[in-house]
């Protein structure tokens, strides 16, 4: 699944969620549910409720936000190719995770 978690933001949401154990967790920007995932797994054992939220909007992501994908080709590409399906791809993505 593409996404953008770095090694070292990784080491560190999974830190925070098992030193919080927070009951709700809220996503701004899930992108293709990357992170979204990672943070679902991690808190599984608190039973967290987590919301993500995004505008998948690929005709605004590639005007608006053109810079962010500017370096970054396979970003294009799915922007491209799933276009008019961002948010069906998120949700297939995190299928496995839907009772959460």
């Amino acid at each position: 699944m593409h996404g953008w978690v770095h090694k070292g933001n990784e080491r560190m949401l999974r830190r925070l969620i098992q030193e919080r154990a927070p009951r709700v967790i809220v996503e701004l920007g899930s992108w293709l549910g990357l992170c979204t995932e990672l943070m679902l797994e991690e808190s599984a054992p608190f039973g967290s409720s987590l919301f993500a939220i995004d505008r998948w909007d690929a005709s605004w992501l590639l005007s608006e936000q053109a810079d962010q994908y500017a370096h970054d080709a396979e970003a294009q590409r799915l922007l491209v190719a799933f276009r008019d399906s961002l948010y069906e791809t998120f949700i297939a993505n995190l299928w496995a995770h839907r009772s959460r």
